[in-house]
């Protein structure tokens, strides 16, 4: 196994190897410790910093090849896609899984169940990754070269290096690229754990090149191609000691911006696209722009963008069997937005019900958090609107790309009533809105001494935590406090305090040894005013 990393232009080289490839369970090659991620940088050129167009106006006459990905492929992509989105969600995923390849790899390998789980929680989200054709053309070439000659590591049977696999096969006047390689892996979702956990390589260098959760913006990657070989598919006659899925992931960055997607029928409604679920040859046009796509065989889109500003995305024909219409926001990052028509007979979701701030509160004018629960099973997004005036006739938030169930807004004006109420949406479309809530900014924009809770609440310590963490606050008189613990769902979990409390300060520990993990909420309330914090729970 070894690492490579190179700084363009002087090529300096540095070599690393471990121990053993693979190793067997139940006469089966499973994914061991591998061969470290490898990437390489290039220091772009310095331009001035220009402000960036508005949305294209042209109507879009040309069509994007992202190339063609196999649903393996696809899925691989959708899997990085949302650890990128949520990271501390799929650290819960990837700890917690107990399919016995993956258990075995957790007994024998560094790093434990509970170490994954805690790193992903402290991982920023990061934007999605678009396919790129000629990427996708050198990773098949690596997987196809690591099954025809049973072996795995990053040199080609040719001597070749990835970058100049990554350079031949077109890609090339790139800044930032890297490689993943996965050649012992018995499914996609092995693979992908193996990817992510990095079992064996302390320095995490696959890790960093699916997630980059390092700080350096120029490693920020934008494109990937991925090349998944299944052995029992064109195997040789020489002996196999490949896994069943040969993985080969490339990633690359070189300027530009895309709207990528699939369009897919969530046959088994898990929020998420699985193989064969798919629709291919559907139509996905912007409402301006240079570019549109088609989609591939296996449901996918890409499509490159410049500039800012809302844009319609419309999807027709193909294994589309009604046209349906979206709406983004664009930006300075890639964008990801799935088209998933809705299963017959799956209801729309129930009403969301708002749980903070409450009517009335007071909050600062930015760092406001509103959160809300999640009313039925099967949502996968949500509808924020936020106004001035109690009805929302008129908008000036609206954000229907929220996962989670809670935001946080910034720069809203001072001594002003915001009304907000929010929508779940599921395959089938969006639910009714909540009833309305509201709350008022201050006139400063910050906290005063006079307020109920002095100095601010306190942001619970440890976070993540394991076993128990503490909420602190401060009085300034006596005043009548509670202070609950919610779900995800928005169910009360746990009451800490509950009553009159004279001027001080306070520390009250939430000890959750009966809890499950995942994101949690404390919500204190002092004289009508709440405020309320995220907390995640990982054991």
């Amino acid at each position: 196994m070894d690492i490579r990393s190179y700084t363009m232009p002087s090529l300096l080289l540095a070599l690393f190897t471990t121990g053993a490839l693979h190793a067997q369970v139940a006469g089966r090659a499973v994914a061991g410790p591998m061969s470290r991620g490898v990437s390489i940088s290039r220091p772009a050129a310095h331009t001035p910093l220009a402000k960036p167009p508005v949305v294209e106006s042209q109507v879009p006459n040309q069509v994007y090849d992202q190339g063609d990905p196999t649903p393996d492929e696809q899925y691989m992509l959708e899997l990085i896609n949302r650890a990128r989105a949520n990271p501390a969600a799929e650290g819960v995923r990837l700890a917690n899984d107990h399919d016995p390849s993956i258990d075995y790899l957790y007994d024998h390998y560094t790093p434990t169940r509970a170490a994954v789980q805690a790193d992903f929680a402290t991982y920023p989200s990061r934007p999605p990754l678009a396919f790129n054709a000629k990427l996708i053309a050198a990773a098949r070439r690596q997987s196809r070269d690591m099954l025809t000659h049973n072996f795995q590591s990053h040199t080609g049977s040719d001597g070749s290096t990835f970058d100049q696999r990554i350079n031949a096969a077109g890609y090339t006047g790139w800044t930032y690229i890297g490689e993943n390689i996965a050649a012992y892996s018995t499914s996609i979702w092995e693979g992908h754990v193996s990817l992510n956990a990095d079992f064996g390589n302390a320095d995490l260098g696959h890790r960093k090149n699916i997630m980059n959760f390092e700080a350096d913006p120029a490693k920020l990657h934008t494109e990937i191609g991925i090349g998944i070989l299944d052995t029992n598919v064109g195997v040789s006659s020489t002996p196999m000691h490949t896994g069943q899925k040969v993985v080969t992931e490339d990633f690359g960055t070189k300027g530009g911006h895309f709207l990528t997607g699939v369009v897919y029928r969530d046959e088994n409604k898990n929020g998420i696209y699985d193989v064969g679920e798919g629709l291919a040859g559907v139509q996905v046009m912007p409402s301006s722009g240079t570019y549109y796509a088609v989609t591939s065989s296996s449901g996918g889109f890409t499509i490159p963008f410049s500039g800012t500003g809302k844009m319609m995305i419309t999807a027709s024909g193909g294994a589309l069997t009604a046209k349906m219409v979206d709406t983004v926001t664009l930006g300075t990052e890639n964008i990801k937005v799935d088209f998933v028509p809705g299963a017959p007979g799956m209801p729309l979701p129930a009403a969301v019900t708002l749980i903070g701030p409450q009517n009335g509160d007071n909050v600062p004018t930015s760092g406001v958090m509103l959160n809300w629960d999640r009313p039925s099973p099967g949502i996968t997004k949500f509808w924020l609107e936020v106004g001035t005036t109690p009805n929302l006739a008129t908008v000036l938030i609206s954000d229907s790309t929220i996962t989670d169930t809670m935001t946080v807004l910034n720069n809203l004006q001072k001594s002003k009533i915001y009304y907000w109420h929010v929508r779940a949406g599921n395959q089938t479309g969006w639910g009714p809105a909540s009833q309305p809530g509201s709350f008022i900014t201050l006139a400063s924009g910050v906290e005063t001494t006079n307020d109920a809770v002095t100095g601010r609440i306190s942001a619970s310590q440890p976070n993540p935590f394991n076993g128990s963490t503490t909420i602190r606050f401060t009085l300034d008189r006596t005043r009548n406090v509670s202070l609950d613990i919610v779900n995800g769902s928005g169910d009360r979990v746990a009451t800490l305090v509950s009553g009159t409390l004279p001027a001080d300060s306070y520390a009250f520990e939430w000890n959750a040894r009966d809890q499950a993990s995942g994101v949690y909420y404390y919500r204190l309330n002092v004289a009508g005013k709440t405020e309320t914090g995220k907390m995640i729970l990982s054991k």
